[in-house]
């Protein structure tokens, strides 16, 4: 059975006999059953009943299980991975080593692939759980994009298959890889430059963006603007995948597609501008008539993604209401025709997968490593890497997910005294209830959830953030089912008595997962990164993980979307290793309690502002932060000095900040976790004056320094007590002589060292360890 065949199958709806033919024509299946047999379901909502269709084993001697799911027709396939996978446990068999599950609901159907080695005893009792079960999921039926399960399993027919052979064909991972390929050439067509096709080098010349006024050989500037039109782009592709229970997207088609392309002549300044900056960054009631059709059905997002900056080149013509750079600024509508037809090619899901559940489709997270990589591609002109650089590597999913459940178990302990091994579940996907807490535990483990503060000092994209998030909501999920708790939890600690108000009915009208999502990123997460791009990047991933649990109403104000929150003071631009310098003698500047106060007060009503109230607090805050330094106005001419540094600030733009402090930037003194993947850069790779900081700075520093060792002794200075510091860092750590001080640093407080396997980072020379620091009494597990 060819690819082409396969196509024609998995793009209609289900039928059984078709599907019992690529069992045996693809996958080689002999050992199929007469007759379907019928599997007894719990009581349930979800499904009208399951059979077991038979089996096959591999050339691996594992035996895959074939069973079938009739799906009631009102169940939403995409957004019911829990229900899913508990009716997947009363189904396949103990005595299999995986599974392939068609859940067919007519004219959608999923087909998931299930791993899930287990050893059996004499008895024929599981004895051990070899691995932690995996489901890999193809989207089926009709409308669904069905090009990549089509390639993929044709490849598998009529040869012996193992069961890498099965899991390859299910991989994100090649999928991740394919689409950033695609992502990547067309980065490259924008900026030009050479870079490496298959096994080929393409020079795209200078590039086709052309800015205003910009030359082409401010080559940063231009990767830069091409990294926010894509990553902005990209975005509203994934909000056209989320849709009312009317089937009607946050954003038409008909305004980003192909077709909208040929449609609109000078795409970007007639339809991407105006989407863009007049539509999705403006309210309903303040938008301008002429908006390309469709765009009064789009609501207003918030949260600074789409407001125009100096470095945007935007500025709307009060007559046209189009850019006046509509001739300066050139991007041609055949890179949007042709960047678009191979979006869409692709499954989108808004959904961001977990270590074991992952839909074979573009999710968010892929945004993190297509714009990580995207910043360490080779620049042409120098022959050096962004990647190298700044030393920066998207860390792997699962090393995600096990750093981040160390970090909050290591903590709750700390701060519960509850063991460990009793901590652990609560953060499983695999443990669908919590263990039986007493009462006074449980409300001590919510307490501390809710007041945990967590620092990523390297963010990048978001990817640690972002997994210490979807960690914190399956505490939630099980300690706090309908989130009662945590609901009235975050409304009590809002002081303004109409945000307060405000806050009560946006939980209220939205579903229990927005509401814990929105309570964790506004007030547990936060990020810094020298990078302006990455600081965007994982506002970006925050803002769709809370889009994605929305509950839309076409026929309320805005579809009932709530405007998402402002995260400037969330993640910032800034080098995290260099310290405000001492005030001296003067009157120190963090003395100002009242003005600290309101800078406080300021900060808490950004989060939830909007239209001209947001712009109101942006003016007062900077107004409050000048009236700090008038005390020390003799000091601006220095502009080394703490007044100059802090003054210079501007938290609502892109400019880095030469010197990091969470208490000014965050109103944070201290962290429970302080969590990341350092930059790995040796000292041959910083300027001079950067050396010789560094070393006056730190206690730990050597003959030959690497930032990440640098990033231990800095991590540490924000860690509060009791606190947990989680870091990956390259095994020359333990070895090397130029480590033995950051060494000595580390062993006083070390509690985990996990060495990781060398294919970790594929694109790394190092081998890699985590290392887990916090101030207990508990013994060390090397």
């Amino acid at each position: 059975m060819d690819k082409a065949q396969l196509h024609k199958i998995f793009s209609n709806s289900f039928s059984q006999a078709e599907w019992l033919n690529v069992l045996q024509t693809v996958l080689g299946v002999k050992q199929l059953l007469t007759q379907p047999k019928p599997i007894l379901l719990p009581n349930n909502e979800k499904a009208q009943g399951a059979y077991e269709l038979g089996s096959f084993t591999t050339t691996d001697d594992r035996i895959i299980g074939l069973y079938r799911i009739d799906v009631n027709p009102d169940v939403w396939l995409e957004r019911n991975k829990v229900e899913l996978r508990e009716l997947l446990r009363n189904v396949y068999k103990y005595d299999v080593d995986g599974a392939i599950v068609v859940f067919d609901q007519g004219e959608k159907w999923r087909l998931s692939f299930i791993s899930e080695i287990k050893v059996l005893n004499e008895e024929g009792e599981v004895v051990k759980q070899a691995t932690e079960p995996k489901r890999y999921t193809y989207l089926l039926g009709k409308g669904e994009k069905v090009r990549t399960p089509s390639d993929r399993l044709s490849k598998l027919a009529g040869k012996p298959l193992s069961l890498k052979d099965i899991l390859n064909a299910f991989s994100v991972e090649a999928l991740n890889e394919e689409f950033y390929k695609v992502v990547a050439e067309h980065f490259y067509q924008l900026i030009g430059g050479t870079t490496i096709k298959g096994k080929k080098s393409v020079d795209f010349g200078t590039g086709i963006l052309e800015l205003p006024s910009v030359s082409k050989d401010n080559r940063q500037v231009y990767q830069e603007f091409a990294v926010r039109l894509i990553g902005r782009t990209v975005f509203c592709w994934f909000l056209k995948m989320k849709k009312s229970e009317n089937g009607e997207s946050l954003l038409p088609e008909n305004l980003l597609s192909s077709k909208a392309v040929k449609q609109y002549t000078k795409y970007y300044h007639t339809v991407l501008e105006r989407l863009f900056f007049q539509t999705l960054n403006t309210p309903i009631e303040d938008r301008v008539e002429e908006l390309p059709e469709g765009c009064s059905t789009i609501p207003f997002l918030n949260g600074g993604l789409f407001e125009p900056g100096t470095d945007d080149y935007y500025r709307a013509n009060k007559l046209t209401g189009l850019s006046e750079h509509l001739n300066t600024l050139k991007i041609e509508d055949s890179w949007f025709l042709d960047f678009f037809g191979e979006l869409e090619k692709y499954n989108f899901t808004i959904d961001e997968n977990s270590v074991t559940d992952v839909e074979v489709s573009v999710d968010p997270e892929m945004l993190g490593r297509i714009f990580e990589n995207l910043l360490a591609e080779i620049d042409p002109d120098s022959g050096e890497t962004a990647r190298k650089a700044t030393g920066s590597f998207y860390t792997p999913r699962e090393i995600v997910d096990y750093m981040s459940t160390e970090s909050l178990v290591q903590y709750l302990h700390n701060k519960t005294g509850i063991d460990q091994n009793e901590l652990r579940p609560v953060f499983k996907m695999t443990e669908e209830k919590a263990p039986e807490f007493s009462e006074s535990d449980l409300e001590n483990i919510l307490n501390a959830l809710d007041k945990v503060k967590i620092l990523d000092p390297a963010c990048g994209s978001g990817a640690f953030p972002m997994g210490v998030l979807q960690k914190i909501v399956q505490a939630l999920q099980k300690l706090d089912p309908e989130s009662e708790w945590w609901k009235q939890r975050q409304v009590a600690r809002i002081t303004n008595p109409i945000i307060k108000k405000q806050l009560r009915e946006k939980l209220e009208a939205s579903g229990v997962e927005y509401a814990r999502k929105i309570g964790v990123i506004q007030n547990s997460l936060y990020g810094v990164d020298i990078q302006p791009v990455a600081a965007e990047i994982s506002k970006l991933r925050c803002f769709l993980s809370l889009i994605v649990d929305e509950n839309i109403n076409d026929s309320m104000d805005n579809r009932r979307i709530l405007p998402l929150p402002n995260l400037e003071f969330k993640f910032v631009t800034a080098d995290t290793l260099l310290k405000l310098p001492p005030e001296g003698g003067q009157q120190g500047l963090f003395d100002n309690q009242e003005e600290l106060e309101l800078l406080e007060q300021l900060r808490n009503d950004y989060l939830q502002s909007s239209g001209k109230a947001k712009e109101k607090i942006k003016e007062r805050f900077i107004r409050v932060q000048n009236k700090v330094f008038k005390n020390q106005l003799h000091l601006f001419s220095n502009q080394e000095s703490t007044a100059y540094k802090l003054s210079s600030w501007n938290p609502f733009g892109h400019e880095k900040a030469d010197w990091f402090d969470p208490k000014w930037m965050y109103g944070v003194d201290d962290f429970d976790i302080v969590i990341g993947n350092p930059p790995y850069v040796g000292i041959k790779s910083l300027p001079n004056n950067g050396v010789r900081e560094y070393f006056e700075m730190f206690n730990t520093t050597e003959n030959r320094i690497n930032l990440y060792s640098i990033f231990i002794e800095r991590g540490s200075d924000f860690v509060a007590k009791d606190g947990v510091l989680t870091f990956i860092n390259p095994n020359s750590l333990l070895v090397n002589d130029s480590y033995k001080k950051i060494r000595r640093f580390i062993v006083q407080d070390l509690k985990q060292l996990i060495k990781l396997p060398d294919s970790v980072f594929k694109t790394a020379t190092v081998e890699t360890i985590i290392l887990i620091l916090s101030k207990g009494d508990e013994e060390q597990n090397i």
